[in-house]
């Protein structure tokens, strides 16, 4: 079943993980949490831990290039839609995105900002690939062409080098939907 990307994004913090160890309390509150780093061998372990109270409505995405042990390919992306907790694929490999829908997964893709060519080739790029979502890296970068990103007329949210407070204010005022961090302190804002 295919996940609501407005609904993923319904909370303006998307923490980032790997093992969930104690923090499922800091959790609970977000809407989505992405997956990165970790072993292929590991994931299912991880995945079921998403599937009790209180963690079964988030939407789970998991950044395929930082999977260790998958390619970044379309077989890659049938087997990740094995998994029913899966609701979502984060990738830089745009290609990919037509191998998600067809899986009826949520695509997500990762894109790098550090200057005027970059924003220029990254908004073509996505205009062509039509992702669901575009995660901006890092997450001030959003701030600087949000403008650009607009125009796409898909979700995008922030992450990378988000570490206080401020810093999240500053990136949610842009037209982004939410930020991803792997600062619990900044997961906590979700109850707010």
């Amino acid at each position: 079943m295919r996940a609501s990307i407005h609904t993923c994004f319904s909370k303006p913090v998307i923490p980032v993980v790997w093992d969930l160890s104690d923090n499922t309390a800091d959790l609970a509150p977000a809407s989505a949490v992405f997956l990165q780093g970790g072993e292929v061998g590991d994931l299912p372990r991880i995945l079921a831990q998403f599937d009790a109270e209180p963690l079964r409505h988030l939407a789970v995405a998991v950044h395929l290039d930082l999977l260790d042990g998958l390619e970044s390919n379309d077989a890659a992306v049938r087997w990740l839609a094995g998994f029913p907790r899966c609701a979502g694929i984060i990738t830089v490999r745009h290609r990919l995105v037509p191998a998600i829908r067809k899986q009826k997964m949520l695509s997500i893709i990762r894109l790098f900002l550090h200057d005027g060519r970059s924003v220029k080739r990254g908004v073509s790029m996505l205009q062509q690939a039509k992702p669901d979502a575009v995660e901006v890296l890092p997450a001030i970068a959003a701030t600087v062409a949000d403008e650009e990103l607009a125009a796409l007329r898909v979700p995008f949210i922030a992450g990378g080098l988000v570490k206080d407070l401020e810093a999240l204010q500053a990136v949610l005022k842009s037209d982004c939907k939410a930020v991803s961090t792997s600062k619990e302190k900044l997961w906590r804002l979700n109850d707010l």
